[in-house]
């Protein structure tokens, strides 16, 4: 009784099984710190100082872009940016400071799964907004596992006007960490 009314709370319309609880638990956080140079006036309190301000964009960018996306560096690292070439600022949700962003890799069965996961928040506090200024950006850079299954990554990020995602990119990772099956399914 206890289980299936968490499972209810949590929004899961089945128990997940043993294998997807395992993945869970080595599926990394996401760590996409962001810091606002606007407070966000509707936060009840909870808004975080952590993260680096956004950065003016260099160069050309398509113009009406609001959302991340992804390239390798020169010397490897994986490059995670989160545009926005539109004609305002943009509010972004965010926890505890995080934009709500993660990695997703596609396994053999062509279906996109997470390669992180986003921070559980059960208090109101945390949830906040912080404000991407037009023709800035947030740059991140991951070091990812270089292995030999080949595959295509992408970044979903959450935005007040739903999921936006970035054009895939191909990489080459190790399928154990990445690729272990299916998250429980939630109910939207």
């Amino acid at each position: 009784m206890i289980k299936t009314l968490a499972l209810v709370i949590a929004g899961m319309t089945q128990s997940p099984t043993m294998a997807e609880l395992e993945r869970q638990a080595y599926v990394p956080e996401s760590k996409y710190l962001a810091a606002s140079p606007v407070e966000d006036p509707t936060a009840l309190g909870g808004f975080g100082e952590g993260g680096d301000l956004p950065s003016p964009l260099n160069g050309r960018r398509r113009v009406g872009i609001l959302g991340p996306l992804l390239r390798f560096d020169r010397d490897g690292p994986l490059l995670v940016e989160v545009i926005n070439t539109t004609d305002a600022a943009a509010w972004l949700p965010a926890l505890d400071s995080k934009l709500q962003m993660i990695l997703e890799v596609l396994d053999r069965e062509g279906r996109w799964q997470p390669a992180e996961r986003l921070r559980a928040i059960w208090c109101g506090n945390s949830r906040h907004r912080v404000q991407l200024p037009r023709n800035h950006a947030w740059t991140y850079r991951l070091s990812t596992n270089k292995g030999p299954f080949k595959t295509k990554l992408r970044a979903k990020l959450k935005t007040e006007r739903g999921e936006v995602y970035s054009p895939p990119i191909e990489a080459a990772v190790p399928e154990h960490l990445y690729v272990l099956g299916s998250p429980p399914k939630l109910q939207r």
